[in-house]
């Protein structure tokens, strides 16, 4: 159940961009724990913060949610702890 809720929230940022896939849930993961504050967020990642609203914005677009969307952020942040326990 597990891997299916996760395969499903993350599974298309991990098959569109395979090689960049695990760049972006870093930066998701960075950004939904420090609350959307960009500039720590870049700061803790060592991108600059237009780089990572890149990032937001390709996982926005990737799987049809909205970060800046409470519901949605809380989705996300389970289907990446579902990935740490199926992992």
């Amino acid at each position: 159940m597990l891997r299916f809720y996760r395969d499903r929230m993350l599974g298309p940022i991990e098959a569109e961009e395979a090689g960049y896939a695990a760049e972006l849930l870093r930066s998701l993961e960075t950004f939904i724990q420090l609350n959307g504050q960009w500039e720590r967020a870049a700061k803790l990642l060592h991108c600059h913060r237009h780089t990572l609203r890149y990032r937001i914005e390709k996982i926005e677009k990737l799987t049809g949610r909205s970060l800046a969307a409470a519901t949605d952020r809380i989705e996300i942040w389970l289907a990446l702890r579902a990935r740490e326990l199926v992992a």
